[in-house]
């Protein structure tokens, strides 16, 4: 019966709007494929990075805002 509905409709909606996962990003501190989630905001020219790239390069600044996307 869902079927029949979802076809009888114009236009069926999109289940997919609804999904949470993220687009994946690569690394631009190391070029991996690794999940790029992570951006300095007082880092100058901070890009998305992965989290081992994020935790190497803040051991001497713990006190810079990170942000996750």
């Amino acid at each position: 019966l869902l079927d029949e509905i979802l076809h009888a409709t114009p236009e069926a909606p999109s289940w997919k709007s609804h999904d949470r996962t993220q687009p994946s990003f690569d690394c631009e501190s190391c070029n991996s494929n690794a999940s790029a989630i992570y951006r300095c905001r007082d880092c100058f020219c901070s890009g998305l990075i992965c989290c081992d790239c994020m935790l190497r390069e803040h051991r001497a600044n713990p006190f810079h805002r990170v942000d996750v996307t």
